[in-house]
């Protein structure tokens, strides 16, 4: 079951923005089995690394699951089958890093063209009973993400019996939030992950956009030097 506690905002200081979202801060969370549903290798510790350092320091059991095989990743947006191996094997580095033990590589291609999805992501929620999925946004700018959030959704609501929490994450464009986790404790792990990432750290960097977007967050919403922020679905 999945348990939250919410910071009261008295701890913060005033912010328009976060009264005007409604969005809630997040203190702890409880929790057993997490699914992380990640359009591709990187995603994850991207849009939530933060959030699984401290889900796996509770002691959550984390299950990470990447649907794209990431073939397309470098500069030229070309297939690329070297570069499956090279992603995946960053990814499990990445995951050491946050002491998420399982991880799955579904090897896809062009999430958004594929119109079955949901049922992928439904076999994963099968394996297990899970209290908490992450996945990404519809809101996000990246086709590949839109497709798996939505497939992700559609699955969900399948589950007739201890249907698990959705919780949306972003990499390309900030989403409507309404939960904000502050991460300054786990800043240096979720860096320390991005950066075993080095295959697309080539092509952008991204270790530099995602810590400035905590960081504008954390210091925008006033509630921490750095935050993540979700939408509760």
């Amino acid at each position: 079951m999945l348990k939250v506690k919410y910071y009261n905002d008295n701890h913060f200081s005033h912010s328009v923005s976060r009264d005007k979202m409604a969005a809630k801060v997040i203190e702890k969370i409880k929790v057993q089995n997490v699914l992380v549903l990640s359009p591709h290798p990187d995603d994850d510790v991207l849009g939530c690394g933060g959030l699984l350092a401290y889900l796996s320091e509770e002691g959550a059991k984390i299950k990470v699951v990447y649907f794209d095989d990431g073939a397309r990743g470098n500069t030229a947006g070309k297939w690329d089958r070297d570069l499956v191996w090279q992603r995946e094997e960053e990814a499990i580095k990445a995951l050491r890093t946050l002491n998420v033990s399982e991880v799955k590589f579904l090897r896809q291609k062009d999430l958004a063209g594929q119109k079955e999805l949901w049922h992928l992501v439904f076999e994963e929620l099968k394996t297990r009973p899970n209290d908490l999925v992450l996945a990404p946004s519809h809101h996000d700018w990246h086709p590949d993400h839109v497709a798996l959030a939505e497939a992700a959704e559609y699955a969900v609501s399948k589950i007739s019996k201890n249907r698990p929490k959705i919780w949306s994450y972003f990499v390309w464009g900030i989403p409507p939030l309404n939960l904000i986790f502050p991460i300054d404790k786990y800043l240096k792990k979720k860096q320390s992950a991005i950066l075993c990432h080095r295959s697309q750290l080539k092509v952008k960097p991204y270790d530099e956009a995602v810590v400035a977007m905590n960081h504008y967050l954390g210091e925008a919403l006033g509630v921490a030097k750095y935050a993540e922020g979700y939408v509760e679905n």
